[in-house]
């Protein structure tokens, strides 16, 4: 759908001393239907984790995500029920329903506070990437929760 509706889109910019070259409408955050897909994202998110099972124990609730423009983060205090929560995201929701795909590159998953690794999280045949940290919204997460790998990063005292 996307394709069809944003394909071989060309526009040019009109400016008090003329007009512009034609160029080509590339998709991203910039682009006008950049809302409407995070709308779509955020939709699928939610019919998919809203069994009650999922999430983690926060205060009297259960929070499965946390969304931000097209940044989502899944959580979860069972390993077998993320791994449920990526497979329908991705196997009934995204490509049945929408066509679209969980970039297994960009996804990565984090264990807090747990010293044993479980099994890998997977996405169709793809395993996603265990790591320490990364970066969301500016900051660094840490599974230890330590906010100096954050802090040194701004800093620039390390890569992260």
């Amino acid at each position: 759908m996307v394709t069809k509706v944003f394909g071989n889109s060309y526009r040019r910019i009109q400016t008090s001393n003329g007009n512009t070259t034609m160029f080509d409408i590339m998709n991203g955050q910039g682009c006008a239907l950049s809302p409407f897909l995070f709308i779509i994202i955020d939709f699928a998110i939610r019919k998919t984790v809203t069994n009650p099972a999922y999430g983690i124990k926060w205060k009297n609730d259960r929070p499965t995500e946390l969304n931000f423009a097209d940044n989502s983060a899944l959580f979860s205090d069972s390993h077998d029920h993320l791994h449920d929560m990526t497979t329908r995201l991705h196997d009934q929701t995204l490509s049945k329903v929408f066509g679209l795909r969980i970039s297994c590159e960009k996804t990565k998953t984090m264990l807090v506070a747990l010293e044993q690794s479980p099994p890998p999280v997977t996405v169709g045949q793809q395993t996603l990437e265990y790591v320490d940290n990364f970066p969301y919204l500016g900051s660094y997460i840490s599974r230890t929760g330590d906010a100096e790998v954050g802090t040194r990063a701004r800093m620039g005292i390390i890569k992260v």
